[in-house]
C-alpha cells in the first residue's frame, strides 16, 4: 500500500482504566483479536487488555519495568525490551488471552541503544529495531540479542522527530516509521535503503510529543493523549491499488430510463458497500442507491427518475474502517423534447421531499398510502421545483401521482 497524503482518525480508541501519564506501545493480538497497552516507568504500572473494538477486559500490573511491546508473529507471542539493561522477555497471556502480569526472560543485559529506547520488531527479518534521534536506525538480532547493524537514513529533515519512538509497518518501501510531531507527520523510509519514500499527514488535533506515545498495530498508526489516557487511531495509507480499477458507464436508455452499471477488476476485500449518486443540474450529490460487495464484482441499477438537461453520476466506494473513494462522473444529457418527466428526492425521506418536473402544470400532485387511500393533494406550479412537508405522515411506501407517471417514495 502506499501511504496517504493526509491520514485520518479512525473511531477505535483505547483507554486505560485509570490516569497514565505515559504510554510507549500498542500491541494487537491477530489470533485472539486483543490489543495490549502499557504504562512505561515501573514494573508496578498497569499493562491492560482490551478487546478488538478497544472495550476494557482486564487489567494488572506490567511485571516488568517495559519500554516497547510487539507481537512477534514467528513466535507467535507478545514480546517487549526493558528500560536500561533489562533485556527482553515475553508478555505472557492465560488461555483466554488476557495479558498476565507474569513473563519469561528472552535476554538480559542491555540490548537497545540507550537506556529509554523503545523497540518495534521487524518480523520480515526477525530484528528489533531502535531509534534515538538523529538519522541512524538500529538493528538488533532476534535470535541471539547482538547488534546487527545501523540504517543511515536520508532524503528529508531530521529535526523534530519523536527521539525514543520507531514504528515497523511491513509495507514494502515504507517499512520505517517516525514521527514528526511539531508537524504532525509520519515519515516512511525503505528499511533496505534508508531513504525517504513517502508521508502522511496527521489530523490537526492529533495528540503527538517528543517522546514516547507513537506506536504501530494492525496496520493503524496509534499516538497516546497523556491527558485522557487513551490511545487514538489513524490510518495512514491508501485504499486503491495499483491493480484495483472500477469501471462505471451510464447509458440513457430509448424508454428514458438511464442504465448505471460498474465493475470492479481485483476487487478489495475491505469494502463495507457502494453508494451510486445523482446529481441533478446546479444541486449537489445524492445517494440513490446501495449495494453490498458481491464476489462477481459487477453491479447494475436503473435510474427512471431523469431529468432534463443533464445529470450526473458517480460511484462511491466506502471501506470498512471509513474511508471513501470515488470514481469518475458520468453524465447524461435529456433533451427537452423528450417525453415528460417527474422525480423526488431525498428517497427515503423523512420530513421533506422536492418534486421537480418538466410538466410545468397548474394540477395536483396525489400522494397514495399503500392501501390506496389519498392522503394529500399537493398543488403544482409552473416552478419546476415544489418542496413539501411529510413529516406529519407515518412511515411506510407510497405512491405520487401525476397524469400518467406515478413514482414510489419510502417514508422514514
Amino acid at each position: 500500500m502506499m501511504p496517504a497524503p493526509d491520514a485520518f482518525a479512525t473511531p477505535l480508541t483505547l483507554s486505560f482504566s485509570t490516569g497514565v501519564l505515559n504510554s510507549t506501545s500498542v500491541v494487537f493480538h491477530p489470533g485472539f483479536q486483543k490489543y495490549y497497552i502499557i504504562r512505561a516507568g515501573n514494573s508496578l504500572f498497569p499493562l491492560e487488555t482490551l478487546s478488538s473494538n478497544g472495550a476494557q477486559l482486564y487489567q494488572t500490573t506490567a511485571g516488568l519495568d517495559t519500554r516497547g511491546m510487539w507481537w512477534n508473529p514467528i513466535n507467535a507471542q507478545v514480546e517487549r525490551n526493558q528500560f536500561s539493561s533489562g533485556g527482553w522477555a515475553t508478555v505472557n497471556l492465560n488461555p483466554s488471552g488476557l495479558a498476565m502480569n507474569t513473563y519469561t526472560a528472552i535476554y538480559t543485559g542491555q540490548l537497545q541503544p540507550n537506556a529509554q529506547s523503545v523497540g518495534a520488531f521487524d518480523y520480515n527479518n526477525n530484528r528489533v529495531i531502535y531509534y534515538t534521534g538523529g538519522n541512524q536506525i538500529y538493528f538488533y538480532d532476534r535470535v541471539t540479542g547482538l547488534p546487527s547493524g545501523t540504517l543511515t537514513l536520508s532524503g528529508t529533515s531530521f529535526s523534530n522527530l519523536n527521539v525514543n519512538s520507531v514504528i515497523y509497518t511491513g509495507q514494502t518501501g515504507f517499512e520505517v516509521g517516525l514521527l514528526n510531531y511539531a508537524e504532525k507527520r509520519v515519515l516512511l523510509f525503505n528499511i533496505s535503503t534508508g531513504a525517504f519514500t513517502g508521508a502522511s499527514q496527521l489530523p490537526s488535533n492529533s495528540p503527538a510529543y517528543s517522546q514516547f506515545r507513537f506506536s504501530y498495530a494492525n496496520d493503524m498508526v496509534w499516538l497516546f493523549n497523556s491527558s485522557s489516557a487513551t490511545w487514538h487511531s489513524y490510518y495512514i495509507w491508501n485504499l486503491i491499488l495499483p491493480d484495483v480499477r472500477l469501471d462505471f458507464e451510464a447509458v440513457l436508455s430509448p424508454d428514458e430510463s438511464v442504465g448505471l452499471v460498474w465493475k470492479m477488476n481485483n476487487q478489495p476485500d475491505n469494502i463495507a458497500d457502494f453508494t451510486l449518486e445523482r446529481a441533478y443540474p446546479d444541486e449537489e450529490f445524492r445517494e440513490i442507491n446501495k449495494q453490498s460487495p458481491d464476489v462477481s464484482g459487477e453491479y447494475l441499477f436503473t435510474d427512471e427518475e431523469v431529468v432534463e438537461g443533464k445529470s450526473e453520476y458517480r460511484v462511491k466506494m466506502n471501506y470498512l474502517n471509513g474511508q471513501h473513494h470515488y470514481s469518475e462522473v458520468r453524465v447524461i444529457t435529456r433533451s427537452a423534447s423528450q417525453m415528460p418527466w417527474v422525480s423526488v428526492y431525498p428517497n427515503p425521506a423523512s420530513s421533506e421531499i422536492i418534486i421537480r418536473s418538466s410538466l410545468n402544470t397548474t394540477g395536483n400532485y396525489l400522494l397514495f398510502n399503500a392501501e390506496g387511500k389519498k392522503v394529500m393533494e399537493i398543488p403544482a406550479s409552473d416552478k419546476l421545483t415544489i418542496k413539501t412537508d411529510i413529516s406529519f405522515l407515518s412511515p411506510g411506501i407510497y405512491t405520487l401521482k401525476s397524469g400518467a407517471k406515478s413514482l414510489k417514495i419510502i417514508k422514514e
